[in-house]
């Protein structure tokens, strides 16, 4: 009775296409187990060499420190599944290989430190790092914002033309020459064109350059 209550469970447990392919009349709780290891460690040594090779060609690429060591854990459960583990500096070497550039510089100073750091002390670091990229990023950001509020305020308008001054100086000099007589005539001195004022809030030297 304990021998069909495992038989049982092994059939209720597996997928509909296992089950046809390892169910037989007289199964017992030890055939069916045997059946199905089989079918999963069949050309184990044949996929571990395609496993290993995808597991050496993945790349950081656009994934996140987080997305990237997870993909590379999944693999080497994987391949330790294949009975081809994964030794712990080969972990490192092959996370560090596949590094994005911006975290180059971290390189030397995993690779320096005796004993080598573990694998997930490696990704501790590196999403120390990414969080550290973060908030420079914001940082250089905010104080680009800053320098491009502070260049657009406006310059201070021009000191008035002093027209009037000149003016009262010519009324009293044809003043003294005779009382009634027209003022002498004097070549006419060409004024510089001016200008309207910038309206609130507008960058007065747009245009001009």
């Amino acid at each position: 009775m304990a021998d069909h209550v495992v038989v049982h469970w092994l059939y209720t447990t597996i997928s509909p296409e296992l089950l046809d392919a390892v169910m037989q009349p007289d199964d017992t709780g030890l055939t069916v187990w045997a059946a199905v290891d089989g079918i999963f460690r069949d050309n184990q040594l044949a996929r571990a060499v395609y496993l290993d090779a995808e597991y050496h060609a993945v790349v950081q690429g656009d994934m996140t420190v987080m997305a990237y060591c997870t993909k590379l854990k999944q693999f080497t459960d994987q391949l330790r599944d294949l009975g081809q583990p994964m030794t712990e500096p080969q972990q490192v070497f092959n996370l560090l290989r596949g590094l994005n550039q911006q975290y180059h510089s971290a390189i030397p100073h995993i690779t320096s430190q005796v004993p080598l750091p573990s694998f997930l002390q490696v990704r501790s670091f590196l999403l120390l790092e990414e969080h550290r990229a973060e908030q420079s990023t914001r940082q250089q950001s905010v104080h680009a914002l800053v320098a491009g509020r502070g260049s657009s305020s406006t310059p201070p308008a021009p000191p008035p033309s002093n027209t009037n001054q000149g003016r009262g100086r010519q009324r009293r000099r044809g003043r003294g020459n005779g009382g009634g007589g027209a003022p002498p005539t004097s070549p006419s001195t060409p004024r510089p064109p001016t200008y309207p004022a910038p309206a609130l809030g507008a960058n007065s030297w747009t245009g001009l350059v």
